[in-house]
C-alpha cells in the first residue's frame, strides 16, 4: 500500500504516546522528519531515528485489524512474485541451518509458510491481522492470531525465526529479538530484514522515501542500529547484506509514479496494464538490509 493511500488526518490525541529510544532508553531527542503529521526524530546518544509520539498500542491493533496498514488483500495479490522472493531468502538460511521448525513472525496471509513448508519446514507463523491470519488457515496453515510471544507457543524451539520487514513495527524491537533468542534451538538462527535508513535512497529523497511510513513504521535502522539491536537482544550476526525481492511491473510503474509522476506517466505509457500484471522481476535498490543471526554465547 502506498503513502498515497493513507489518510493524512492527524490522529486524536489520546491515541498516540510519546517514548524514548528503544535502543539506549534516552530521552534527548531532535527533530529529524515530518511525515502524515507525525514527527520522526533522532536520538541524540545512539543515533536511532523513529516515531515520537506514536500510535498507541491499541490504535496500532486498530490499524492492522481494520486494513489500514499491511492490508490482507496487497499481501494475496502479491504472493506469486513473494513466493519467489521467499525462495531467495529461504535458501540463504538454509546455508546456516537445516530444514526442521521454522517461526515466521508477520506472516501475514502465509506466503512464508507455503514457500518453508513446501521446502521441508514445519512451520508455523504469527501476526496481528486477523484476516491475514484467517486466510493462512484457509490454507492449512499453522498461524496464530496475536502478539509475539504467543502464548499458544509456549517454550517451543525454533530452528529458524524469520521476520520479514516486521521489527521496524513492533513497539519494543530489543524485548521481541530477546524473545526470539529465547526460542531459537541450539544453533539455530534469526532471519530479519528492514529497510535501510542509512541507504543512499534513503539519504536522497528524506521524508519521501518510500519506506516512511509512521503509522506502521515506527523505527528506521540503519546497519549500525541493527547490530546495536542484536547485541543488546543476545544476538551475534552472522551475515548483514542488501536484500532485494521480486516484484510484479504493476507494483514498480506505481512506485515510479510515487517518486516521480513524469516517470510515472512515462511507466504507464511503457508498460501497460496487459504487461505489468504478468511479469515480475527481481528488484534490488540496495535499500533493505537482511541479517542472519545467532545466539551468542
Amino acid at each position: 500500500m502506498s503513502n498515497a493511500d493513507r489518510g493524512k488526518a492527524l490522529p486524536k490525541t489520546e491515541q498516540v504516546q510519546t517514548v524514548a529510544c528503544a535502543l539506549c532508553q534516552s530521552e534527548a531527542q531532535s527533530p529529524f522528519q515530518q511525515r502524515e503529521g507525525f514527527q520522526i526524530v533522532r536520538c541524540q546518544d545512539c543515533g536511532l531515528r523513529y516515531v515520537s509520539p506514536r500510535l498507541s498500542t491499541a490504535a496500532l491493533d486498530r490499524e492492522y485489524n481494520d486494513q489500514q496498514a499491511s492490508p490482507t488483500p496487497y499481501y494475496i495479490n502479491t504472493s506469486p512474485e513473494d513466493r519467489r522472493t521467499f525462495e531467495d531468502r529461504l535458501g540463504r538460511i538454509e546455508q546456516h541451518t537445516r530444514p526442521a521448525h521454522l517461526l515466521d513472525l508477520g506472516c501475514g496471509p502465509g506466503t512464508m509458510l507455503q514457500v518453508a513448508s513446501e521446502r521441508g519446514w514445519q512451520a508455523v507463523g504469527v501476526d496481528l491481522n486477523r484476516t491475514s491470519i484467517a486466510h493462512a488457515k484457509s490454507l492449512g496453515l499453522n498461524a496464530l492470531a496475536g502478539t509475539f510471544p504467543h502464548p499458544e507457543l509456549g517454550d517451543q524451539r525454533f530452528d529458524a525465526i524469520t521476520m520479514n520487514d516486521f521489527i521496524e513495527h513492533v513497539p519494543d524491537p530489543v524485548g521481541i529479538l530477546s524473545q526470539v533468542r529465547q526460542h531459537l534451538s541450539p544453533g539455530g538462527v534469526a532471519f530479519l530484514t528492514t529497510p535501510d535508513a542509512g541507504s543512499l535512497m534513503a539519504r536522497l529523497f528524506g521524508a519521501s522515501w518510500l519506506h516512511v511510513k509512521p503509522r506502521e513504521h515506527l523505527f528506521y535502522f540503519d546497519r549500525a542500529n541493527i547490530r546495536d539491536l542484536c547485541q543488546r537482544a543476545g544476538l551475534e550476526p552472522l551475515w548483514m547484506g542488501a536484500m532485494g525481492r521480486r516484484r510484479n511491473l504493476r507494483v514498480v510503474r506505481e512506485r515510479l509514479g510515487e517518486y516521480s509522476s513524469l516517470a510515472g506517466k512515462a511507466a504507464g505509457l511503457m508498460l501497460p496494464t496487459a504487461l505489468v500484471r504478468r511479469w515480475h522481476v527481481p528488484i534490488n535498490l540496495l535499500d533493505e538490509v537482511g541479517l542472519i543471526a545467532r545466539a551468542s554465547n
